[in-house]
């Protein structure tokens, strides 16, 4: 599970290209309408951008890049939408297609498989 430490303030993070393994630690902006989104990948969609929408606005698109975190002595690879207004999302497949669905909940953490 990816360590995760509430804020104020939203965060938005760097193409992993950039910036080293991390120790896994996110700062997220949940409660009063909105929560936060992780999608756990396998370690061959390091890189990749994951993108999501909500399921009636798909011109709302939003993105995170998965990127290798460090929990401990483990790497994760994972992507982590800090902030999303509460509501059903389409979370799309490497070539754009919807691939699932997911239910973010006002000032809840959703971890999800990315498939």
């Amino acid at each position: 599970m990816l360590a995760i430490r509430r804020s104020d303030s939203q965060v938005s993070e760097t193409k992993p290209e950039t910036i080293p393994a991390s120790d896994g630690q996110v700062m997220v902006n949940v409660g009063q309408g909105y929560g936060a989104l992780v999608i756990n990948a396998s370690a061959d969609r390091n890189g990749l951008e994951v993108e999501i929408h909500p399921t009636d606005d798909h011109l709302a698109r939003t993105h995170v890049w998965i990127r290798p975190r460090s929990l401990g002595a483990s790497i994760i690879y994972a992507g982590v939408f800090p902030s999303l207004k509460a509501g059903r999302y389409a979370v799309l497949a490497p070539d754009g297609s919807i691939g699932s669905t997911v239910e973010i909940k006002d000032g809840i953490i959703t971890e999800q498989n990315w498939l």
